[in-house]
C-alpha cells in the first residue's frame, strides 16, 4: 500500500495523511506485538521501558518486562482492537487467582488503530500506577467517532456509535473469567462515557466505576436507577474545571445528538472527585486546567497528577478526594456585580476523602 501511494501523483496531501495513517497502524500493531522495537528505540518513556515493553508481575510479584501487550482481540472488519497489560494465567490464559482488580479502559473519539499507541500508553501509565496485583484491557471494541475538520464535525455527537459499541462492551465485559473477589472497574473517557453508560443500562456488570471527562452517559439514560446490576455500585466522575470540548453541552438537549440529556457532573449517584494539580500535592506544578484549551479534555489522565491518584485509587479501591468548586469573588462591572470565579482555589482546599469501595468518609 505504501509503494502505490507513493507512487502516485495529483493531491499530494491527500495521500499524504493516507501515507500518515498506515505509519500510525503499523507502529500501533508493532507496539502491540513488540516488533521492530529497534525501529522506535529512542522512544523510551518516563519508566525508562523501550517502545512495545510493558511491565508486568507474577504471582510472587516479581516484576519483568514483557515484549509487546496482550492482544486479546482483533477484527480490522468492525474496527475491534483489544489488550491486555498483566500477567495471564499461563495453563488457562484467564485472569490469575492472585489478580485483585482489573481495570477496562474504553477511549473515546479520535481512538482507532492509528493512534492506538495513545491508548496503549494511557493504560501503562494506570497499570504502573495500580500496584502489582492489577491488570488493564484496554477496549477498542468498535468503531468511535472521529473529530477532524472540516469532514468529521459532528461525529462525536451521534448516537450510532455508542448503540453500536455498548453491546459489545456488555458483551465482552460480562464474559470475563475473574477470580472470585476480583473487582472488575471501567474506566471510560469522553465519548466512551456515552458507550460505558449505555452498556450499563444494558446489564454491563461492574464493581465500581469511573467516567472521565464524559460527554454523557447515553441518550436513553436518565440516571443511576437506569443500571440495572451497577445502580447500586459506587460510580465517580472526573473533570476539568474549564473542558471546552464536554463543559458546554453536557446534559443539553440541543440537536437531541447522542449524549443524552442527563448531565454526568450532577447526577445524584455519582460522586465528582477533585483533579487537583498536575503533580499531586504541588501547587508550584500547576492545576490540571493549566494547560488550557482542548488539552485539558484528557489532562485528568496526566501521570503524577491528583485525578490520575484518584483514578488508580478507584480501580485499587482505596480513599478517593472528593470536588471542590472554585470561590466565587462579586465584582463590579459597569453597573452590575458579577459572580467570578477564583481559578484554582478549589484545588487548593484541604482534601476531605472517601472510600471508593462504600463510599464512607476517610479521616
Amino acid at each position: 500500500m505504501f509503494q502505490l501511494l507513493e507512487k502516485e501523483s495529483g493531491d499530494e496531501q491527500l495521500f499524504a495523511d493516507k501515507i500518515s495513517g498506515l505509519h500510525g497502524e503499523i507502529k500501533s500493531l508493532d507496539a502491540i506485538l513488540g516488533d521492530r522495537n529497534w525501529k522506535y528505540s529512542t522512544e523510551d518513556d518516563a519508566s525508562g521501558q523501550a517502545f512495545g515493553e510493558y511491565r508486568v508481575f507474577d504471582e510472587n510479584q516479581k516484576r519483568s518486562d514483557q515484549v509487546g501487550a496482550v492482544l486479546v482481540g482483533f477484527n480490522p472488519l468492525r474496527d475491534s482492537i483489544i489488550t491486555f497489560q498483566g500477567t495471564l494465567d499461563p495453563q488457562t490464559g484467564n485472569v490469575p487467582s492472585w489478580m485483585t482488580q482489573v481495570g477496562v479502559v474504553v477511549p473515546g473519539t479520535n481512538s482507532k488503530l492509528a493512534e492506538f499507541t495513545a491508548d496503549l500508553d494511557r493504560g501503562k501509565d494506570l497499570f504502573c500506577h495500580s500496584g502489582r496485583r492489577s491488570g488493564y484491557f484496554t477496549w477498542h471494541g468498535a468503531p468511535m467517532p472521529e473529530f477532524d475538520l472540516p469532514t468529521h464535525v459532528v461525529d462525536p455527537a451521534e448516537q450510532g456509535f455508542s448503540d453500536t459499541a455498548a453491546p459489545r462492551l456488555v458483551a465482552f465485559s460480562n464474559s470475563l473469567a475473574l477470580p472470585s473477589g476480583t473487582a472488575l472497574v471501567p474506566i471510560a473517557h469522553s465519548y466512551g462515557a456515552a458507550v460505558l453508560g449505555t452498556a450499563e443500562m444494558l446489564g454491563l456488570r461492574a464493581d465500581r466505576i469511573v467516567y472521565v471527562a464524559p460527554a454523557g452517559l447515553g441518550h436513553d439514560v436518565t440516571g443511576v436507577a437506569d443500571f440495572p446490576y451497577t445502580q447500586d455500585k459506587p460510580h465517580f466522575v472526573l473533570q476539568a474545571r474549564n473542558d471546552t470540548v464536554v463543559g458546554w453541552n453536557q446534559g443539553s438537549s440541543m440537536f437531541q445528538l447522542g449524549h443524552g440529556n442527563t448531565n454526568p457532573l450532577d447526577t445524584p449517584g455519582l460522586t465528582r472527585l477533585e483533579t487537583g494539580y498536575l503533580d499531586n500535592g504541588d501547587p508550584d506544578a500547576g492545576t490540571i486546567e493549566s494547560p488550557g484549551g482542548m488539552e485539558t479534555h484528557s489532562s485528568p489522565f496526566a501521570a503524577d497528577s491528583t485525578s490520575f491518584r484518584n483514578i488508580t485509587n478507584v480501580v485499587i479501591g482505596e480513599s478517593v478526594s472528593l470536588y471542590h468548586a472554585n470561590d466565587v469573588d462579586w465584582v463590579y462591572g459597569g453597573r452590575t456585580m458579577q459572580r467570578v470565579e477564583v481559578t484554582d482555589s478549589g484545588a487548593g482546599k484541604r482534601e476531605e476523602k472517601m472510600s471508593s469501595a462504600d463510599l464512607s468518609r476517610v479521616e
